[in-house]
């Protein structure tokens, strides 16, 4: 491979699209140029975020990842899923029930399912509460509940840590909901050191739950692993949801389990390949 050439994979879960490339093959790249380049869907491959692995000594991978602008990834649920079933394919991992990886200083788990190989479930790890590990500056009450002032509305938000900060809102009528101008506010707010990821939940039962998705530095998108993640805490914490939960959003379906405190939240969807491909950085 030339020092100009990047070999990748694209996989998708849940409408979240990513690049999975080997840390060896970007050495001679600014990562954060890189994948401000070939994330860009009209110059680039395009995708959510890019991935970079490396195998380490003790048989799992370190997960390094980006966003569409430079800015690093914090969990990335779909994505991990989508490594674990790249690394599988490719042999990278000596087990082929589980892979463990090292993202942002968390061991994350993903485990396939025997029956549909297809199928993986990631172990996002416990959710984190505290207003320091989250991070915010709002004041949590009860199950984590804040009201924070968007343009002189207050807005009730759950906040919880993912690995990467997220607050979730309830509301009545998700399709209508103004899902850009109050993610955009809350994203960039005050309130969140490190900006922060939304949610937007409409209750359609005790095992359904209809959702939409703000990502920091990203925008509304199809679905988020964390998101998704965040979501079954929040809904749990307030009675809403049943311990297993099926999670709808606009990139597909998939089902969320949290038993409650000192447990992890795990989250089972599919993974589909789009392509592969080498991107050649003088294009």
């Amino acid at each position: 491979m030339c020092g100009d050439e990047v070999q990748f994979a694209k996989l998708t879960s849940c409408g979240n699209s990513c690049l999975i490339v080997a840390c060896s093959d970007i050495a001679s790249f600014e990562s954060e140029e890189l994948a401000r380049r070939i994330l860009d869907v009209n110059f680039g491959v395009g995708a959510d975020n890019l991935l970079a692995y490396e195998r380490l000594s003790n048989g799992e991978l370190e997960l390094t990842g980006f966003n569409p602008d430079g800015s690093p990834v914090g969990m990335c649920g779909n994505g991990v899923r989508c490594c674990a079933f790249f690394a599988k394919k490719c042999g990278l991992v000596s087990n082929k029930d589980k892979v463990v990886f090292n993202l942002q200083g968390r061991r994350v788990a993903a485990t396939f399912n025997q029956d549909n190989s297809h199928n993986v479930e990631v172990d996002m790890g416990e959710p984190l509460f505290s207003a320091t590990d989250i991070p915010t500056y709002l004041k949590l009450e009860k199950n984590n509940r804040a009201l924070i002032d968007v343009d002189g509305r207050e807005l009730e938000v759950v906040a919880v840590g993912m690995g990467n900060p997220h607050v979730v809102t309830f509301v009545n009528d998700l399709e209508n909901y103004p899902v850009k101008e109050t993610g955009a506010k809350l994203e960039q707010h005050k309130m969140f050191p490190e900006k922060t990821n939304v949610e937007f939940v409409q209750v359609i039962s005790g095992e359904l739950l209809q959702i939409r998705f703000w990502e920091r530095s990203v925008g509304e998108t199809l679905s988020s692993g964390s998101g998704f993640s965040a979501v079954v805490v929040a809904s749990r914490l307030l009675g809403l949801s049943s311990e297993v939960v099926q999670l709808r959003a606009s990139g597909g379906v998939l089902e969320g389990r949290w038993q409650g405190s000192g447990s992890s939240v795990c989250i089972s969807a599919a993974v589909q390949e789009i392509c592969s491909g080498v991107w050649r950085s003088s294009l």
